[in-house]
């Protein structure tokens, strides 16, 4: 063995000396093995010898990432993977995972079966024939869709609650001892599939693992994932989780429907009117007679309304309960208090939204009330708990103020600037993702157990021109995970960046990370630029700098300009990393388009006129390259 393995082997011991291996139920996982080298760094120091050593690569093949895997001692080549004869949902799927992914780390076919089939070393997979006391035991303390994965009488055992937590349990295994990162997200016109694996050179899995995992958010899903929904390799981390929250008749915005007033844009029906209320109750009963796995009803507003009903009796509730959320909350606790019986296992749920996100001061919410509240009125510049955003100050006191009075609170919230482009919705840029690690751990902080986040999420809407793949891809890390640290997003966010992109991905990041750093620099001579960002807001505001004389100026467009030639002059990008930068790219040039043309209208110089031409021409490219069609 040459000094190098022996330093690598002195390394993975040392990392498994600091692993606590004991059960850690609760949505904690405090375990640390060689794989996860992200926790841990040891500078060992430099060793030299007299004789004359043969240089030998990393690994026995250098195209794989481990030269060596164990699970408490036993080689992996002596493991059989094993399914139940009778599979969960996501067991095959799980096991296929397995299998491909210990093959491209290491080099090793393992063989696959199922538990009718005896075999020696086994890693199984959801509930088997298999599962031993210790397995059922940890298997109860999983929350939701969480897992537990132990090794017992030599064996490994990955299992779930519920099937897809098995899955999970997969991924997170993949993940910390294989090295595996799966992005996924429309990656190009030919959906590659989109993963790397880390380089680990040696990893071994103590004997007594033992650990039980779960997220404190219950329900996590982003819509880029309806996009995205038919390909395999999306990371459930950004779906539907738990078990399966079905909704009878609609998801949102369902008042004037129930109410048989109209649709989802009308105006909202008045709540103390009697008839309204008993064809919101006839209507609610027939939703639930369709539908008898439905785990919530929704009566929420309209969308677009910026008020409720304005009669005396409605306005009278308002005043009393010192906000317009009143009237709902009364409305659908009586919804919930007529159904309660006969549907014991569902949840009323109404929004918080525009004109009702701040809470009742009389009336809470029923135990079988579920109130979802909506980001729409915060800055998304700034963490939700940050105490300098006026607007997120108010805000997170709503929250506060929900989480004391309701059982059940949920956030329905948005992956970008809603703010229309030509190629489809959701794309404007906003230079928010910074803020999703912190604004989460508020959020679970004050007993949210579930998130929405909404973005791209039409078909029209699956090329994102503002990073919206690493968006989803971030927002379902932070909900699987909520406790990681700030130096875990970043690397998260970089490992990302830099596979995604390329070599382009730094710099990328330091296109946005300009403008997000001077919209916080107040000192930034802009008329527009207020230092905060909405989910509907016009993001070229962000880049019209005026000087002292109040004329917009090239200068802050010239220096972004600056950035994008150097990702330009890039050699060393894939087609695909390539495509991606394209579609980045639109978003950029139809800003600089749009500010050059804005200093064009007050100008003769032809200077400025030609860089309009050049923008709009480089902008018109990378729409082509991007399949979004060019206006």
């Amino acid at each position: 063995m040459t000094i190098k393995r022996i330093l690598c082997a002195v390394l993975a011991s040392l990392m498994l000396s600091l692993s606590l291996t004991a059960c850690t139920p609760g949505g904690e996982n405090n375990e640390t093995t060689a794989a996860n080298s992200d926790v841990i760094t040891v500078t060992l120091p430099e060793v030299t010898t007299d004789e004359e050593t043969e240089t030998e690569p990393d690994h026995d093949d250098p195209s794989l990432k481990l030269d060596h895997l164990t699970i408490g001692g036993v080689d992996i080549s002596e493991y059989t993977v094993v399914i139940p004869a009778t599979p969960g949902s996501y067991d095959q799927l799980a096991a296929d995972f397995l299998v491909r992914f210990i093959g491209e780390a290491t080099g090793v076919t393992v063989r696959q079966t199922t538990d009718a089939e005896a075999a020696g070393h086994m890693i199984l997979v959801g509930a088997t024939a298999y599962d031993t006391e210790a397995v059922k035991a940890a298997r109860l303390q999983i929350k939701d869709d969480g897992y537990a994965m132990l090794v017992d009488g030599g064996n490994l055992y990955v299992t779930g609650a519920l099937d897809r937590g098995t899955l999970f349990g997969v991924y997170d295994f993949l993940e910390k001892y294989l090295g595996v990162r799966i992005y996924g997200g429309v990656t190009s016109p030919e959906k590659q599939e989109m993963y790397e694996i880390k380089e680990n050179l040696r990893v071994d899995i103590p004997a007594d693992l033992c650990t039980v995992y779960y997220s404190h958010v219950a329900y996590r899903r982003t819509s880029w994932t309806a996009v995205n929904d038919g390909w395999a390799y999306f990371p459930f981390w950004n779906c539907y989780n738990s078990s399966e929250f079905k909704f009878a008749g609609g998801p949102v915005h369902t008042i004037a429907h129930l109410a048989e007033t109209g649709g989802d844009l009308s105006p909202n029906p008045c709540l103390t009117d009697e008839n309204i209320y008993q064809t919101v109750l006839k209507n609610v009963r027939l939703e639930l007679e369709k539908y008898p796995n439905a785990q919530y009803v929704n009566i929420s507003q309209t969308d677009g309304t910026s008020h409720g009903c304005q009669c005396k009796n409605c306005k009278a509730v308002e005043a009393e309960e010192g906000s317009p959320s009143g009237p709902w909350i009364r409305f659908v606790n009586r919804i919930a208090n007529d159904i309660k019986d006969d549907y014991p296992n569902v949840l009323v749920e109404t929004l918080a939204y525009t004109f009702t996100e701040k809470p009742p001061k009389v009336t809470k919410p029923k135990k079988n009330v579920a109130v979802c509240l909506c980001t729409s009125s915060c800055c998304f510049v700034h963490a939700i708990d940050d105490p300098d955003c006026p607007r997120n100050a108010t805000f997170a006191g709503y929250v506060k103020g929900w989480a004391e009075i309701c059982d059940h609170l949920r956030i329905w919230t948005y992956s970008g600037n809603f703010q229309a482009v030509d190629n489809g919705d959701k794309n404007g840029f906003a230079p928010n993702f910074r803020v999703i690690r912190q604004s989460v751990k508020f959020f679970i902080d004050h007993n949210v157990t579930a998130v929405y986040v909404e973005g791209q999420q039409h078909p029209e809407d699956r090329v994102s021109t503002a990073m919206g793949e690493l968006r989803a891809y971030l927002w379902g890390r932070v909900l699987w995970n909520p406790d990681m640290t700030e130096e875990e997003f970043t690397a998260y966010t970089n490992d990302f960046m830099n596979y995604y992109y390329g070599d382009a991905g730094p710099l990328l990041l330091k296109y946005v990370d300009t403008v997000y750093g001077d919209m916080l620099d107040n000192t930034k001579y802009n008329k527009l630029m207020e230092g905060h960002s909405y989910v509907i807001c016009e993001y070229g505001r962000f880049f019209r700098i005026y000087d002292t004389e109040g004329n917009c100026t090239t200068a802050y467009m010239d220096k972004l300009a600056d950035i994008w030639a150097e990702i330009y002059a890039l050699d060393t990008l894939t087609e695909t990393q390539k495509y991606h930068v394209d579609c980045a790219a639109v978003q950029f040039y139809d800003i600089a388009t749009s500010v050059y043309n804005t200093i064009a209208s007050k100008t003769r110089d032809s200077d400025v006129r030609q860089k309009v031409r050049e923008y709009k021409a480089k902008w018109r490219e990378a729409k082509e390259i991007a399949g979004l069609s060019a206006k």
